[in-house]
């Protein structure tokens, strides 16, 4: 955690926290100073409208030749994930207006194919607070052309701005602890982890909770199948017993077991909402008991088998979408 101080008549005094600036002063302020704030930034223009959309910024990345949107906001926003997605693609399908805005500002003349815009276009946004979600996407590294950036407020006119979300490893990515959905099996000795109140994937996967060590193979699977549900919106979140899918509502949408050399996955879905069927590759587990949550569930040994049981996730992840 980051914490700020003032320094006066040599004393160290702990700067308190002041209240938000409203989401235009805000905008106001780092329009003004783009350059201080993010060097390789060049302002272009403010509430610029396309396809009925207001877009808060737009700048210019010189090192990466791209154009930049960013988005203020004021507070925690659920939605601010789909936000920047929806602006991501605003700015690729909506590529001529963005320059000739760009070369009006600039009084440049520049053509689409003077610009970046394969990988490098990205979006800003700058907020307060975020959701464990929109920071645990960033963490997990799957969304490249998003960036976030904390903004905190401190009296005297002073205020931090951090970047949010550097990669690291999903093994690193710590969570609240979370209930098992059942009792019954004995826990193995708790690890520093699970002593602080928080669950990692690392020591799920190395057998220090209610699940067994998994193997090479085993932690394959889990990383194939959580790249893969990734591409879907979810997001996971580990418990004691099995790994949790969210949604960004924090829908479960499915949970993941990891044995000891392969995986089950279990579709949150009852039998009487007739999302899931059974078959070959899926079991009624309605009157079994298990791990996880839904009365469907599937046993996965290699590639094939989790992209079958990611088509079915889809198909329960479109129907909570459609609901919500």
């Amino acid at each position: 955690m980051r914490r700020v101080f003032n320094f006066r008549t040599n004393k160290v005094i702990r700067a308190k926290k002041a209240a938000a600036e409203t989401e235009k002063i805000m905008q106001g302020i780092i329009e003004k100073n783009l350059d201080e704030l993010f060097p390789a930034l060049e302002f272009v223009q403010s509430e610029f409208i396309v396809n009925g959309q207001r877009i808060d910024s737009i700048a210019y990345d010189t090192s990466k030749n791209c154009l930049v949107i960013i988005e203020y906001k004021n507070v925690k926003s659920s939605g601010l994930t789909d936000q920047a997605r929806l602006y991501l693609n605003t700015l690729l399908t909506h590529k001529a207006d963005f320059v000739l805005r760009y070369n009006l500002a600039t009084h440049s003349r520049k053509d689409v194919r003077d610009f970046a815009w394969k990988t490098a276009p990205y979006v800003v946004m700058i907020s307060p607070n975020f959701t464990k979600y929109q920071i645990g996407v960033k963490l997990e590294g799957l969304s490249p052309q998003t960036k976030l950036y904390a903004v905190t407020a401190h009296e005297n006119d002073t205020f931090v701005i951090d970047e949010v979300g550097q990669a690291i490893e999903d093994d690193d990515l710590f969570i609240k602890s979370g209930s098992t959905g059942r009792s019954g099996r004995k826990s193995k000795t708790s690890t520093k982890a699970s002593k602080t109140g928080k669950l990692n994937i690392r020591d799920y996967l190395a057998g220090n909770y209610q699940a067994p060590s998994a193997n090479p193979h085993a932690r394959k699977l889990y990383r194939l199948t959580k790249n893969t549900l990734a591409k879907l919106g979810l997001f996971p979140e580990p418990t004691r017993a099995y790994v949790k899918f969210c949604n960004a509502n924090g829908d479960i949408i499915c949970t993941l077991e990891v044995c000891a050399n392969s995986a089950k996955i279990c579709y949150n879905t009852k039998l009487s909402e007739k999302i899931v069927s059974e078959s070959d590759f899926v079991r009624d587990v309605s009157k079994i008991g298990h791990y996880g949550l839904g009365d469907y569930q599937s046993i996965l040994n290699s590639h094939d088998d989790v992209m079958k049981a990611t088509s079915l996730v889809k198909r329960v992840a479109k129907i909570r979408h459609d609901a919500s």
